[in-house]
């Protein structure tokens, strides 16, 4: 059963829970993406406080606050917008997205099940009327403590529609170091979630089910120490134009 955020929404407060990193994972350069995909620098507490995407295509500046994440702002020349976090049961419960000029644009609600697993995330447009129109929307199922799949819907102009569904399978027993990537969307903004887990473990193979298109991923992982090195992709379309099409990506994590 699925339980909505809390309506009483507030900074973090002070607790046993901290936001530092267990695990100081400095880089992560993928195939074919912009390079380094990911880059965090930490402070001497283990709090990342500068974080990098897509070579910096985004460079967030994190501040925290009793030891949780309160705002990531970003500092490129072209843009120089604000991720601000608010808190519910001490769990991150919205994220509002303000632009240079302070005006909120954006917002994503987030919606936790009854064992604390996220649930939902439900990214809002702010309209001129103060209204908010919903244009994205992530549903989350689990199998234990590892996402078994999720649903993307997008509005398409006439309320939302299912664009793709995302099915994890075959997880091993080892750490899982990106499992958070997931939910970051091309062009926009990402949510950082510490607290988050979706993946404790790393899936063997993934299928999508698109509108259209469907692909089949397999993975393939190294280990050093207990942490994953790299991870190969063989990404093999399964229906739609080119059909039987496949590449091949490898990942690497530095620590």
């Amino acid at each position: 059963m699925a339980a909505t955020a809390c309506n009483k929404e507030e900074r973090p407060v002070q607790s046993a829970v901290s936001d530092a990193r267990a695990i100081r994972l400095k880089e992560m350069v993928s195939e074919g993406l912009p390079s380094p995909y990911f880059h965090f620098t930490y402070d001497n507490n283990n709090f990342i406080t500068k974080l990098q995407h897509a070579s910096g295509l985004l460079q967030y500046d994190l501040h925290y606050e009793n030891s949780r994440l309160v705002s990531m702002v970003n500092n490129t020349m072209a843009n120089k917008d604000t991720l601000q976090y608010y808190y519910a049961d001490n769990r991150v419960s919205r994220i509002d997205l303000i632009e240079a000029n302070g005006t909120r644009t954006k917002t994503a609600e987030l919606h936790y099940d009854d064992q604390q697993r996220l649930h939902q995330i439900v990214w809002k447009k702010m309209n001129a009327d103060y209204s908010a129109s919903i244009i994205r929307k992530l549903v989350f199922r689990y199998n234990q403590q590892n996402i078994s799949q999720f649903q993307d819907y997008r509005s398409m102009g006439n309320g939302l529609e299912l664009l793709k569904t995302h099915y994890f399978e075959q997880y091993d027993d080892k750490v899982n170091v990106e499992s958070n990537f997931l939910v970051k969307d091309v062009f926009e903004h990402f949510l950082f979630l510490p607290q988050v887990q979706l993946q404790k473990n790393n899936p063997l193979s993934e299928k999508i089910v698109g509108q259209q298109n469907d692909w089949h991923i397999t993975y393939n992982y190294t280990f050093h120490n207990g942490l994953p090195a790299t991870k190969t992709a063989e990404i093999r379309q399964t229906r739609g134009v080119g059909s039987g099409d496949s590449i091949m990506s490898v990942t690497s994590y530095n620590y």
